[in-house]
């Protein structure tokens, strides 16, 4: 299937490649993109998005919301998540850095030492606004560094490539359903590896 063209099942194949803005200077980005069809008004995706208790509900392993977090969409505000990940109990930190509202959302998100952008962009997928397409973009460092050892560009690429599709499938339930997705990120070799450097300190 060509990158990016929708799947029978909704998805488009992930676009996989190095960015365009690499910094020599610097360890060159991993970059993939992935996108759905979701039964839902873009109004209630973009409330799903960006509201913390709702991030809470759908996204995968988070448990709750910390406190402080700020309600209304902004750059620069952050939120901060407790997760349990396989059983691994982890903090995920979400700090947006651009935002059009009802249509883009740009944000930085933490687990431990890995990181990456994600981008999230919305459109109509019918002329009555019944159904919504969402993107999800995903840029990280192509080597992450973990604890004792390090995720190659390879690696780095398998666990974005799940957190993509993991993350869309969530979404697209919590809109369509109301209800909490069962999904959490698959056990592969590259999600321990992330998880083994992500537990936090009792």
């Amino acid at each position: 299937m060509p990158p990016g063209q929708a799947s029978r099942s909704g998805y488009a194949a992930p676009c996989l490649g190095r960015g365009a803005n690499d910094d020599p200077g610097k360890s060159p980005l991993i970059t993939l993109a992935m996108a759905t069809v979701v039964a839902a008004p873009r109004a209630a995706v973009w409330s799903a998005l960006t509201d913390p208790e709702q991030i809470a509900r759908w996204r995968p392993g988070v448990e709750a919301a910390l406190p402080g977090a700020e309600p209304c969409a902004a750059v620069g505000r952050r939120l901060r998540f407790r997760c349990r990940l396989h059983g691994v109990p982890v903090t995920l930190e979400e700090s947006a850095l651009a935002l059009a509202p009802g249509e883009r959302i740009r944000s930085e998100v933490r687990f431990g030492l890995f990181r990456c952008e994600e981008t999230f962009s919305l459109a109509a997928a019918d002329p009555d606004g019944g159904h919504t397409r969402v993107s999800l973009r995903i840029s990280a460092p192509s080597e992450t560094p973990l604890l004792g050892a390090s995720l190659d560009r390879f690696a780095v690429r398998r666990f974005a490539t799940e957190l993509a599709g993991t993350c869309l499938r969530a979404l697209r339930d919590w809109c369509e359903l109301g209800r909490p997705p069962a999904a959490s990120l698959p056990a592969s070799d590259e999600t321990r590896a992330v998880l083994a450097s992500l537990r936090d300190p009792s």
